[in-house]
């Protein structure tokens, strides 16, 4: 949590109690169980084969719980009409007296005066009766409602590409096709005949030589990835839990973009991401909040691993284009000078500078950065 965080925790709490008690009056519509019915099913359908020791494991735990004709699809479908009663029945249980609240922060080590036991963590209880009172009588939030029906559930499932024989040893590996292609761009395509899944997966590369050039272009980067990264959490929320999956990065030379899940509804996750990204403006709440975070993971670097800490240094003497986490705190530091030392305009939005990526990188990888992609 960030310091403005910490203190907000009240108020994040409230909104959950908000929204529960929304849920709770005015019950869960029915296509959210027949949304989640059907991506079961298809998880189930294309799950990725797991290893035997894992398998027979969880498989072992669930023989008690479901008839022998269920105990390998039993804990992965939704069958029968339970669910709806299940969950109001939750729901009702679901309330700020019956909860449990946990706030980890170094900034309440002073409230923490009890040790447990084991590993020696420290704890304390504090009363929250005010915070539980406040929660109970805030009011529906008009931001929040329920669920639509998903979008991006997929209803064709066939395989487009003829599926072919395993290839033999030694038999080189297919490469993709160069397709044709205007205003610059290149367009490799490389159809798959081994999985038979119906998935498909695009990548996106801008490369340009600015991206790394300085720590200030570096954190520039960085910066700016998360916060389109929240923004693209936000906006691909419905995509993700259908099985969709989009992500952004950026590395010494290029700006990505990945996109990947069942191939009938990703043009539109595309269209959606492309939207997103072109229309993305970073606020001076979230340019601030991200520098915070990047700027305490910075200063925590040297706490780490002994083996992620050689690491580290090795890059920073064998590999070049590379700064070490005192130049990208210090760049950090004046980008936050820059900001918000800059007047506010009006008029057509300005762009950042920069280039958008994860924004999720650990220090090590911030500060010795070399992207695969």
């Amino acid at each position: 949590l960030t310091e403005a965080g910490l203190a907000a925790w009240p108020t994040a709490m409230g909104h959950l109690f908000s929204y529960l008690r929304l849920c709770h009056e005015k019950g869960v519509p029915s296509h959210v169980f027949d949304d989640a019915k059907a991506l079961a099913q298809l998880g189930f359908r294309y799950a990725e084969p797991s290893q035997p020791q894992a398998f027979v494991t969880a498989t072992a735990a669930s023989m008690p719980l479901y008839r022998p004709a269920a105990w390998l699809s039993g804990p992965s479908l939704l069958e029968g009409a339970g669910g709806p009663p299940t969950l109001r029945q939750l729901l009702g249980g679901m309330t700020p007296r019956a909860a449990m609240v946990e706030v980890c922060a170094k900034e309440v080590a002073p409230k923490a005066p009890l040790s447990e036991p084991i590993y020696g963590t420290r704890y304390g209880r504090q009363p929250i009766e005010g915070e539980v009172a406040a929660w109970e009588a805030a009011p529906l939030l008009p931001e929040l409602s329920l669920p639509r029906p998903n979008p991006f559930i997929p209803k064709r499932l066939a395989i487009k590409a003829p599926q072919t024989l395993p290839r033999k040893e030694g038999e080189p590996s297919p490469t993709p096709s160069l397709l044709p292609a205007a205003d610059g761009a290149r367009v490799h395509f490389l159809p798959d005949r081994t999985f038979g899944r119906p998935r498909a997966f695009a990548y996106f590369l801008w490369r340009s030589p600015e991206f790394y050039t300085s720590a200030r272009t570096a954190v520039t980067a960085e910066l700016f990835a998360g916060m389109l990264a929240e923004v693209l959490q936000e906006a691909t929320y419905e995509a993700a839990q259908a099985g969709l999956v989009a992500a952004s990065g950026v590395s010494s030379d290029a700006f990505t973009v990945q996109l990947g899940g069942y191939d009938e509804r990703l043009p539109a996750l595309a269209t959606l991401v492309a939207s997103t990204v072109r229309s993305f403006e970073p606020t001076q709440a979230a340019f601030e909040r991200k520098v915070d975070i990047l700027r305490r993971q910075l200063r925590d670097a040297e706490r780490r691993q002994p083996i992620s800490l050689a690491g580290y240094r090795r890059g920073l003497a064998l590999q070049p284009a590379r700064f070490s986490n005192e130049q990208l705190a210090a760049a950090a530091g004046e980008a936050l000078l820059r900001r918000r030392g800059r007047p506010r305009r009006g008029g057509p939005r300005q762009r950042a500078r920069g280039s958008p990526a994860r924004g999720c990188k650990t220090p090590s990888r911030a500060g010795a950065q070399r992207s695969r992609a």
